[in-house]
């Protein structure tokens, strides 16, 4: 008798689970539904994949007081640990499919579900090892958070990509827009820098070079490291702003003559370098402030 009752309450419990499902479409079109009904009383409002809790409460799990939170809400924590040729704990979620076609997880929304309009989409091409992120609107952004708080931006600029970096900065006006606001009201800005380093330099604060604009505005290039400073017009060298605190420019004639600016005890001289004549310039530079120097003193005596 045993037996007879627990036969029939497991059918009992699979024709109501049954009946919240229903089967529609025609032929290769067959597709499988939750069902709706006006009492509502077999109606699945969401799927919780996992276990249900088991009788007594013995295992936790799935019920009334703790129901799935999403329409499709996968808890790892509610499943058994599969055997490894299976999958391993934390692979909850897998989609496959053919190489030659667009693989993708579409979001839509709209006032009603035959009213919705598609908002973004993941998706790997067709013949492609690439993984796309897209907003399907023409003017939609794509927002990257950290928290609460939106970190980065990319938006349509008319015509070119506008990418914004900063706490809650949704306007780029630029293809790159670096812009920072304190954290707290009243307090100065933090600095506004790029910074470029590679394995040599470091990758600390003090190395590389930045580009930007200092807490209060002003726009600064900063080399921090004993290197030259080069600017580069056509393709080719033509001013050097040297480690050792010189000015080198090429010559306007000649790429064969290079100049450099330099401050020899308070006088500033412009001579030749990388010449012949390189040292007996600066030797005359130095002749002439000598001479200088001796026809003050004549004169003061």
């Amino acid at each position: 008798m045993k037996h007879l009752n627990f036969i029939l309450l497991l059918l009992l419990i699979s024709s109501t689970v049954f009946s919240q499902w229903e089967a529609n479409g025609i032929g290769l079109n067959r597709y499988g539904s939750t069902k709706w009904a006006p009492s509502g009383n077999n109606n699945i409002k969401s799927i919780g994949i996992g276990h249900q809790e088991a009788f007594g409460g013995i295992i936790e799990g799935w019920n009334e007081d703790n129901p799935p939170q999403a329409a499709l809400h996968v808890n790892d924590f509610y499943l058994d640990d599969p055997p490894s040729w299976v999958f391993t704990p934390g692979q909850v979620f897998r989609t496959d499919g053919p190489s030659n076609r667009d693989n993708m997880w579409q979001m839509f929304t709209g006032n009603n579900y035959d009213n919705s309009t598609e908002k973004a989409r993941l998706s790997v091409p067709a013949n492609s090892d690439d993984f796309v992120i897209q907003a399907s609107q023409p003017f939609g952004t794509i927002r990257f958070r950290l928290g609460p708080m939106q970190r980065m931006i990319l938006r349509d600029g008319l015509a070119q990509v506008h990418l914004g970096i900063g706490n809650n900065f949704s306007d780029p006006q630029h293809m790159i827009h670096v812009h920072t606001t304190p954290l707290l009201v009243g307090t100065p800005p933090p600095a506004s820098m790029i910074g470029f380093t590679h394995n040599i330099t470091g990758a600390s604060a003090t190395d590389g070079f930045l580009v930007g604009i200092n807490t209060d505005g002003v726009a600064e290039l900063r080399q921090q490291e004993n290197a030259d400073i080069v600017f580069y017009a056509n393709n080719t060298k033509q001013l050097t702003i040297s480690s050792d605190n010189n000015i080198k420019i090429n010559s306007l004639s000649s790429n064969k003559k290079n100049f450099v600016i330099a401050d020899k005890d308070g006088t500033l001289m412009l001579y030749a370098i990388n010449t012949k004549k390189a040292k007996i310039t600066e030797l005359e530079a130095r002749i002439t402030k000598l001479e200088e120097k001796i026809a003050y003193l004549e004169e003061n005596n």
